[in-house]
This record gives C-alpha cells, structure tokens and sequence, in this order.
C-alpha cells in the first residue's frame, strides 16, 4: 500500500474523495426531490399526467386530500431513477422553468444516476 505525505494511503484518499461526491449528488437528489413536490402542491394541475391509482390504493386512502400527496410520491418514485439531467428536463417541461444546463462543462456528472444505489 503507498502512504502518501498525509499518511493515508492513496485508497482511502481516492475512496473519501467518492464518498464526499456521492453526498453532494445525495444532498442536491434531496433538494431536488424536495423542489419538486413543492412545485406540484403549487400548480397541482399538472398532477393530471399521473391519473391511474388502482382500486387497491383507493380503498387505503382516509381522505380524498391524500390523494395529491400519493401521486406526488409516485412521480417521485419514478424519477429517482432517471439522471439529474433527465429530472431536470421532466421539471423543464411540466412546469415550463427553464434551466441553463452545459454538459460539456460537466458530462459525468450530468449523466450520474441512482439516488443511493452508487455504491463505492
């Protein structure tokens, strides 16, 4: 194993500097998560793309003012698993904000997906 001049390997080094990326994408998935349903509580007309809830689901709501909150999550659940690019791009057009976004700067990082599941 080679010791750098701090006294930690080079490994670790490497492994921290991941794990420290990972909980940006973390905290930002979060943020983003976050945005969004704030922006569909506020125009809860574009709650319309997610219309199908299954008789099984219905009967597990207490009151029809859950039903938003519900579909919110299942919108949510879905893009998890899309990169930040694509999410950003689902926020472009449901809501018509606009995001000034280069990839060549950052074309990794554009492209990262998978909320917690990146593992080291």
């Amino acid at each position: 194993m080679m010791l750098t001049k701090q006294g930690t390997s080079t490994r670790s080094a490497e492994l921290a500097a991941i794990l420290q990326l990972n909980q940006v994408f973390i905290i930002f998935e979060a943020f983003l998560l976050d945005a969004v349903k704030i922006l569909y509580r506020a125009f809860p007309d574009q709650l319309k793309v997610e219309k199908q809830i299954s008789f099984k689901e219905a009967l597990a709501f207490t009151s029809v003012k859950n039903i938003p909150d519900f579909l919110i999550e299942k919108i949510m659940r879905k893009s998890t698993y899309d990169s930040i690019q694509d999410q950003l791009k689902s926020i472009e057009k449901t809501f018509g904000i606009k995001f000034e976004f280069n990839e060549q700067n950052l074309p990794e990082l554009a492209s990262y997906k998978g909320r917690w599941s990146r593992s080291v």
